[in-house]
């Protein structure tokens, strides 16, 4: 088993030392000033110190995917065959009032852009771009390369409504390209109760569980599969 980790320098530098073999590291990319330049993220991957472009959250500054502040990143990420995770749709409730006073809404469709214009790209949608299921359809359709995560919904919804939500993307033919995620944070447990959402719904067969749990994440991360 291995996961995403996505933080601090300092915090990825202790839990790759504690379990260097567990994670794929990424940073916490806010697109703010003081952030790493594209050039200087870019380094970082070729020598290794990280694999994954994620968690891009700039749209708590109030950055939208298609900004022109981040045409480099993209651009780096192509380029280099980096896969991006990026925070879509909403985000924690009064997220404004919490430190976090540009936050903004973002609709999976600021995405087509880059999309169009990065054909190779490895890109997915954090927390499954909710709630705009319809959004992310229509993007999956036209744009075969992009897929999404279920991090966070476990927990976000009602799971009622995450069901609804999950099932209305498997219906749709997107069941290989729908990985799990947990967003696990603060609290113990987030793992467990995420990968028991997948298991206990009753929409889904034993394959397309394996699928979200394990295969489409795999392929997308490029992991040796056993034959």
């Amino acid at each position: 088993v291995r996961g995403v980790l996505s933080g601090s320098p300092e915090k990825l530098d202790d839990w790759m030392a504690a379990a260097p073999d567990l994670f794929f590291p990424g940073p916490n990319f806010r697109g703010r000033d003081d952030d790493p330049s594209a050039d200087q993220l870019g380094a970082q991957f070729e020598r290794g110190e990280l694999e994954v472009f994620a968690e891009i959250t700039a749209q708590y500054n109030g950055i939208m995917a298609d900004d022109a502040k981040l045409i480099d990143y993209w651009s780096m990420a192509a380029e280099l065959d980096v896969p991006v995770g990026i925070h879509m749709g909403v985000g924690p409730p009064g997220a404004y009032l919490l430190g976090a006073p540009d936050f903004a809404v973002q609709s999976p469709m600021h995405l087509e852009p880059i999309l169009k214009q990065h054909p190779t790209l490895r890109v997915y949608v954090m927390h499954g771009g909710m709630p705009y299921v319809e959004d992310m359809k229509a993007l999956m359709y036209a744009y075969p390369h992009l897929h999404l995560d279920t991090g966070v919904l476990q927990m976000a919804m009602t799971r009622e409504a995450y069901y609804d939500y999950l099932e209305d993307l498997v219906r749709a033919g997107f069941i290989d390209r729908i990985m799990f995620g947990s967003d696990q944070m603060n609290w113990p447990g987030l793992i467990d109760e995420g990968i028991d959402a997948i298991n206990n719904a009753p929409f889904l067969s034993y394959d397309q569980k394996k699928m979200i749990l394990h295969d489409n994440a795999a392929r997308f991360l490029r992991l040796e599969m056993p034959s």
